[in-house]
């Protein structure tokens, strides 16, 4: 079934459009009283801005004007915000020297703020500065593994009683026991 005023397509029957909430133009039963017939459509529904257009339209509808500036054409596809997300939450469960936490956090408001944003170069902006920041903590995240790994590494020399200290060091050449 397509919706006349939307465009939206189904393989099953509606009365009215899952998208537009607009009545079908299929007979309506006759148990079906005349008043429910007309469904609720709201008023700050714009078909343009998920890309339904209007049947019979052949070009898209123009974009709106937000505070004096053209936004991007709507037919243009939404930047995914699901990677800045997920990198934010490992960011922040990582905690490289608590750092990335705070930066996970802070990106994490970033790719949200872009799921949301009315505009799309708007949206791609705040991505990437969610992207940007995210791997600024994973470079803390890195050298929080490198300084842990150093650790290990000294303390099981240390433990070792400097044996690997050769002749000419300061540890042979003077034994203290």
């Amino acid at each position: 079934m397509l919706c006349p005023h939307c465009g939206y397509s189904s393989e099953k029957d509606f009365r009215f459009c899952p998208e537009c909430g607009a009545p079908s133009a299929s007979p309506q039963p006759a148990d079906v009283p005349e008043t429910s017939a007309q469904a609720y459509i709201r008023q700050d529904y714009d078909p343009c801005r998920d890309g339904h257009f209007p049947p019979g339209s052949v070009t898209p509808c123009p974009a709106p004007v937000l505070s004096g500036q053209q936004t991007v054409a709507p037919h243009e596809p939404r930047p995914s915000t699901t990677g800045a997300i997920v990198l934010s939450i490992v960011n922040m469960l990582c905690c490289g020297f608590g750092i990335s936490m705070v930066l996970g956090l802070i990106a994490l408001v970033f790719a949200i703020m872009a799921s949301s944003e009315a505009r799309v170069d708007e949206a791609r902006k705040k991505i990437g500065w969610a992207r940007t920041i995210n791997i600024v903590g994973l470079v803390f995240v890195a050298l929080q593994l490198l300084v842990i790994v150093l650790l290990i590494v000294g303390s099981i020399i240390w433990s070792d009683g400097g044996s690997w200290q050769g002749p000419g060091s300061f540890g042979g050449d003077f034994p203290l026991g």
